[in-house]
This record gives C-alpha cells, sequence and structure tokens, in this order.
C-alpha cells in the first residue's frame, strides 16, 4: 500500500533522510510530476511554502527534521541569497550523516550541548546552501585577529559555570556565527565545541 503526505507546513524547512524502505515515491513537487527510487540514506529538502503532493510506500521509514523558516538561510554566508529549492532523494552521505547525528543529539535529555547541536544544525545549513548554489561570490577575507580571540577566550572564562552558545562567542568576537566557526577553526585548529 502507499501513504500520500500533503503538501507541509509553509511555515517549516524540512529535511527527511531514507533510514529503510524500498520501492519508489511519487507525486507533484510545485505542480511538476517527480518519480524516484528509495534508498537507505537518502536525503530530501522541502522548503517552506512548497506545495507538494507524495505518495510513499507504507514500508518506508523516515528521519525527519523541522526548521523554522528562515533558519537554514539565516545560518549560512549569504541569507539574502535567494529561496531554496526542493531537492529529493539526493545521495549525500555527508548530510544524511549530519541529520542522523543531530537526532540523535536532541534525543539524549540533558545530555545534548548547544555548542554541539548548534554546530551540527549550521554544518547542515551550509550543505543545503550548497545543493541550492548559494556559495558563489567572492568573500572578503575574515581573520580571527589575536585581539578577537582574546576576547572570546576571556569571555569564556568569565561565563565558564554558563551555557554558552555560539553567538555569544561569535558576539565577542565582533563577528557573524558563520564566520566565526569558520575562522576560529582556522586559527586554532580545533572547533568552538
Amino acid at each position: 500500500g502507499m501513504i500520500t503526505a500533503a503538501s507541509h507546513k509553509e511555515s517549516w524547512d524540512t529535511l527527511s533522510v531514507t533510514m529503510s524502505g524500498s520501492g519508489v515515491v511519487e507525486g507533484t513537487v510545485c505542480g511538476s510530476p517527480m518519480r524516484k527510487a528509495l534508498h537507505r540514506g537518502q536525503v530530501s529538502f522541502v522548503p517552506a511554502g512548497v506545495d507538494q503532493v507524495l505518495s510513499f510506500p507504507a514500508w518506508h521509514s523516515v528521519l525527519v527534521l523541522y526548521f523554522p523558516k528562515d533558519m537554514l538561510r539565516g545560518l549560512t554566508a549569504r541569507p539574502d541569497g535567494g529561496d531554496f529549492a526542493p531537492r529529493h532523494s539526493l545521495h549525500d552521505q555527508r548530510l544524511a550523516d549530519l541529520v542522523t547525528m543531530l537526532a540523535n543529539e536532541m534525543s539524549v535529555p540533558g545530555e545534548a550541548s548547544r555548542l554541539m547541536t548548534e554546530g551540527l544544525v549550521r554544518a547542515i545549513a551550509t550543505l543545503v546552501a550548497r545543493q541550492n548554489g548559494e556559495e558563489g561570490g567572492p568573500v572578503r577575507k575574515i581573520v580571527l585577529t589575536n585581539a578577537r580571540l582574546k576576547r572570546v577566550l576571556d569571555y569564556i572564562d568569565a561565563h565558564i559555570g554558563d551555557d554558552i552558545c555560539l553567538e555569544d562567542l561569535a558576539r565577542a568576537a565582533d563577528l557573524s556565527p558563520f564566520h566565526f566557526s569558520r575562522v576560529f577553526k582556522m586559527t586554532t585548529g580545533e572547533t568552538p565545541y
């Protein structure tokens, strides 16, 4: 048998990973017909507001994450780079692994670290942006100067007992969270986490 899924909530981007199942998914996306074979580890991304009606095999198992509209775009280097396009049944092992890691991290009460979760969401946003061709364009060179790094380390020392998030560290460095993550790793050889 088949299970039909109508268009999803307009306010959410959805990212799904096929965990098990075989057969085909078929239907319409933005009025265009779509039919693809299902395989374990396939990733699909459906932006908020996309009109779709899809039918899946009843034995299909999927992990779905819902992101508030524009959250993923806001975490990329070019949040105004245009709308994301739907992508169905991609073979992207890195993205599938990140989605699974994020779901696992969130499923352990009390042990999920904000920095770890934020880092995974940021990595997912970057890969989704790459799939949508929003990486392009010359980017000015941004560095984590010694003065900025000292401000970050001072902030950590002053708030070591608090629940520090990536936005706090980026603010201390006077950088966007996206750029801070990249230059911190390049400068120190370690992730902010």
